[in-house]
């Protein structure tokens, strides 16, 4: 039997074999399922945050970046490492003390429990933006599985993504968040093993480092090579982790509120560990490939560190470097999927159509599985047309919920005087924003779209709250958040 077949066997066995065993647990309600009750360890929060907001960017749309413009892929990665750090230390505690007093389960309840919102429309305008971006995001998640099996295994890349979106389906169907919160932590150390390991082989295939820096591309070693709209660009991207409903999760997820500054030095180590050995493996590749016409478009260099692969591991190992492709994708694909579900359980049908009224458990449960189903082959019918660019519609769907969400969520924990309808203006804008400039290449190029979009959504929550009044929960919320008020344990 292929080496790389049995690799790939034993890795997904572990997978399901996690999402069976969560699946009790995650059947006895909502919180159980979108936040594992609020009962995961500290270490796994850590991991599971790092490589949810990774994904299959870091394989593919990062080296493929690396490959192609050299150092300057490094702002990419600054923005978004100093930024979930300090969201460890000062944003994530606030947001876990609300939680457990609110018993907030999604973003939405966040919101609503901060600003007072009993009405709908704070919940519908979350859920927009939400819906639609993540959607494109878990479908490009599935094109990026189909485009790692049809190139290892000789499938059809519509073959391999449906096997993708299977498998996903399956452990985030039974398993709920505590299935995907662990198999984050087991997934991670795949992806970092890879990523590490690759570059230690194939130094020394390549003649040492000295022999590679003769072969980069002219300023490939200069991170400022770019223009200062792009770097700030990269570094923007930075501003989408603090509104990214599958971040912030999992600060509402962790066991213990104590926990969150341990899994942000994790979380921030892992992360540059692991980006940064990406970073390299696309630059070597431009000295192995030396400027390969294969290679030449954008989709092409995406698959730079599967080629390297290939051609520098032993078969198991190239297996396993596959496996944890697969699992940068279902980090963030399992993630996302209970976002969009709760969304629409949570926000849409318990909060907003059954207001006042109880629903049993079970049936929540099964809604939220039945949402899984229905949001899962949505995405299926995103991703078979395939993507020009794995890294344009990540950015995109990144900046779309991070720059929308992100303005007023932050705000909420610290600013007295933001109003619902603040919030509800600025997501709204900041939506409209990203999509204009997102989706024109002319303006992209100036610089990433969450930059405009965040700004957007920042001034026009700032500017309606200012022009309506506070909510009278406003400061017992804020004293829950700093951990002077009372917090009701759930």
């Amino acid at each position: 039997m292929d080496p790389k077949f049995v690799a790939f066997g034993l890795y997904f066995v572990v997978i399901l074999l996690i999402g069976v065993w969560a699946t009790r647990f995650s059947s006895r309600g909502v919180s159980e399922f979108f936040v594992g009750g609020r009962s995961v360890p500290r270490f796994v929060v850590a991991l599971s945050a790092v490589v949810s907001g990774r994904s299959a960017w870091v394989f593919t749309g990062l080296a493929g970046l690396a490959y192609r413009e050299g150092a300057s892929a490094v702002w990419y990665v600054v923005g978004f490492t100093i930024a979930e750090m300090l969201l460890f230390f000062f944003f994530a505690n606030r947001v876990r003390r609300l939680g457990e007093a609110k018993d907030c389960v999604t973003v939405t309840d966040l919101l609503a429990a901060r600003l007072g919102e009993k009405g709908g429309l704070l919940r519908l305008a979350v859920a927009i933006p939400i819906v639609i971006f993540y959607t494109a995001y878990i479908g490009a998640q599935f094109d990026a599985g189909g485009k790692a099996l049809a190139a290892n295994y000789g499938l059809t890349e519509q073959t391999g993504m449906m096997i993708t979106a299977g498998i996903i389906l399956f452990y985030t169907f039974l398993g709920g968040f505590l299935a995907v919160s662990y198999t984050d932590a087991v997934q991670a150390f795949f992806m970092i093993s890879a990523l590490v390991l690759l570059p230690i082989l194939l130094i020394p295939a390549e003649g040492g480092w000295n022999e590679i820096m003769t072969h980069l591309k002219p300023g490939a070693m200069d991170p400022f090579k770019i223009s200062v709209g792009l770097m700030i660009g990269g570094i923007g991207l930075g501003l989408g982790s603090g509104g990214n409903p599958h971040i912030v999760a999992r600060y509402l997820s962790i066991k213990d509120v104590d926990g969150l500054r341990f899994a942000g030095v994790i979380s921030t180590l892992w992360n540059v560990v692991m980006c940064w050995s990406a970073i390299f493996v696309g630059m070597a590749g431009q000295a192995v490939f030396r400027g390969a016409n294969e290679l030449a478009t954008k989709p092409a260099s995406e698959t730079v560190l599967l080629k390297l692969t290939q051609m520098y591991l032993p078969a198991f190992l190239a297996g396993l470097v596959l496996a944890a492709l697969f699992a940068a994708i279902m980090s963030t694909a399992d993630s996302q999927l209970l976002v969009v579900a709760s969304a629409i359980v949570r926000d849409l049908v318990q909060k907003l159509l059954f207001q006042g009224r109880e629903l049993a458990q079970a049936h929540l449960v099964f809604l939220s599985r039945t949402v899984v189903l229905l949001v899962t082959i949505a995405a299926v019918l995103v991703s078979w047309r395939g993507a020009e660019s794995l890294h344009a519609l990540i950015v995109l769907a990144w900046s779309g919920v991070g720059g929308s969400l992100g303005p007023p969520l932050l705000l909420s924990a610290f600013w007295r005087r933001l109003t619902a309808w603040g919030a509800v203006s600025g997501i709204l804008a900041g939506t409209v924003v990203v999509l204009l400039w997102g989706t024109n290449p002319n303006l992209t190029a100036i610089t990433s779209e969450i930059v405009p979009g965040f700004l957007v959504s920042l001034f026009f929550t700032v500017a309606v709250s200012l022009a309506t009044s506070p909510p009278p929960e406003a400061d017992e919320a804020l004293a829950i958040m700093s951990g002077r008020g009372t917090v009701r344990r759930t």
